[in-house]
């Protein structure tokens, strides 16, 4: 289904009204929102159902599972919640969005130099755990030894419950089933979501309770007067936002890619209550006007706000630009003369049908050389990028060294880019780059920029061969 058709369909809910969706004094909408974007399939099995295991190998795997968590425990750094300070404004990061920087640091691009060029009285987290080997930002404080340990405590529970024959009642899916499921058979009611995949609805609930309690627990030893993230509609941040309203602490989502009226956490939402969702954000940050007119036309009548503070990282970048040395590899390779297309893989790959690996295989000259760019958080696309390169026989690409590579740098070196969906194509335009978009069914997420011609879309290997000759001119 396209992202038109499916907002329609969600927008039909909305207008219909929302008052359904709230109990225990949380309208979850929100919640239920995003899931129906982000779930339309039934998902594979990945671990083992609990449930379907007979009772004593049911207790031993409860069993491990806490012995699990103990190791871990023990081997995590204890935080001393006396030594913890208060501080006016909390920033929390995400641990799979680090990525060294030249310097061998580790960086969040997100949020990092949002925290560094702030004024108040701060202080920055992340969320589970740090790496081994220094940050930019060196007073950074992880979570992991909160979460494990409210994480000990509740499986404590779960171990004597089945050992007892006791049902799992801590649960908030649990305590909160008949809602739950009442919630699921009203949205059944309409068409488009009769079979829809609900399978895994309960355990996001259960999620944004777990990160609630540890963002409560943080919060009540730091008394923060606001609170900063990014990417707010997943489960564990719904949990941190809705710990920040309800102790009136003023919650900020900081924008971290593209924005616009298809993006199902920013756009195109109706009958947004006045007093607005106790799992959304007070604030909206973004790096522009266009941001800021896409938000307000959702949220302009309810007490979400919207403001406009720039793109942090393009000013932080521009002071810490990556030496000379440190891009030699890349020098090296123009020095030989091919024209380089930076492409930045998204969290698939493209099929092996598709046009893009027959234009490679038609063209393996050395008058182009292809940048694969992972997203930090999907590395493990590179195999199966490597297999497909090798089954077209293209030669002239790079994958580690890009992937290690600031974004930035590579922008700025490139003579254009391509991507399936990746917001960096808006990033390009800082640089004055073109960007070519093959994955043709996401070209609406640009169509702005596609129909005043800072953007291409190509639907077929003719049109893609005629963009990258006419823009690159070989």
């Amino acid at each position: 289904m396209s992202l038109e058709l499916k907002i329609a369909e969600l927008n039909k809910i909305e207008q219909q009204g929302l008052s359904v969706f709230e109990f225990d004094q949380i309208n979850w909408w929100p919640l239920i929102r995003i899931y129906l974007f982000q779930n339309h399939e039934i998902q594979k099995k990945t671990s083992i159902d609990k449930k379907s295991l007979i009772y004593p190998k049911r207790v031993l795997c409860e069993i491990r599972i806490w012995r699990e968590q103990q190791k871990r425990y023990r081997y995590t750094k204890s935080i001393n919640l006396k030594e913890i300070k208060k501080a006016d404004a909390l920033y929390l990061t995400s641990e799979t969005n680090y990525k060294k920087d030249a310097s061998g640091s580790y960086i969040n691009r997100f949020l990092d130099p949002l925290y560094l060029k702030a004024n108040e009285s701060k202080t920055i987290w992340v969320r589970s755990k740090k790496q081994e080997g220094s940050y930019v930002v060196p007073d950074l404080h992880a979570t992991e030894f909160f979460e494990l340990k409210l994480k000990l405590k509740k499986q404590r529970s779960v171990v004597f419950r089945t050992l007892f024959f006791l049902s799992d009642t801590n649960k908030y899916s649990y305590k909160h089933k008949l809602n739950i499921d009442t919630l699921i058979n009203y949205i059944k009611s309409f068409p488009y979501f009769t079979n829809f995949n609900f399978n895994k609805l309960p355990k996001w609930f259960d999620d944004v309770f777990e990160s609630h309690d540890v963002a409560k627990l943080l919060f009540q030893k730091i008394q923060p007067k606001q609170f900063i993230q990014y990417c707010y509609y997943f489960p564990v941040q719904f949990g941190y936002t809705l710990a920040a309203n309800s102790m009136q602490i003023k919650s900020v989502d900081y924008q971290h890619g593209i924005q616009n009226k298809f993006h199902y956490g920013y756009g195109s939402w109706a009958n947004v209550p006045k007093n607005g969702f106790q799992l959304l954000p007070n604030e909206f940050w973004v790096f522009s006007e266009r941001e800021k007119n896409n938000l307000l036309s959702s949220f302009s009548n309810s007490s979400h706000k919207v403001k406009v503070i720039g793109n942090a990282w393009v000013d932080y970048w521009k002071e810490h630009k990556t030496n000379f040395k440190n891009l030699a590899w890349l020098h090296q390779i123009k020095s030989k003369g091919p024209r380089v297309v930076l492409y930045t893989v998204s969290n698939y790959l493209i099929d092996k049908n598709h046009f893009f690996w027959q234009y490679l295989q038609n063209n393996n000259t050395d008058k182009l050389f292809f940048l694969f760019r992972l997203h930090p958080g999907h590395t493990y696309l590179k195999e199966a990028l490597l297999s497909q390169l090798h089954e077209t026989n293209f030669k002239n690409f790079n994958i580690d060294n890009v992937t290690k590579a600031e974004l930035y740098d590579l922008i700025e070196e490139c003579d254009i880019h391509i991507t399936q969906n990746s917001s960096v194509a808006e990033e390009a335009l800082f640089f004055n780059k073109s960007t070519i978009v093959i994955d043709p069914k996401w070209s609406i997420y640009f169509e702005n920029y596609i129909s005043n011609g800072d953007m291409f879309v190509a639907n077929s290997i003719s049109e893609f061969e005629n963009l990258i000759h006419q823009k690159l001119r070989i």
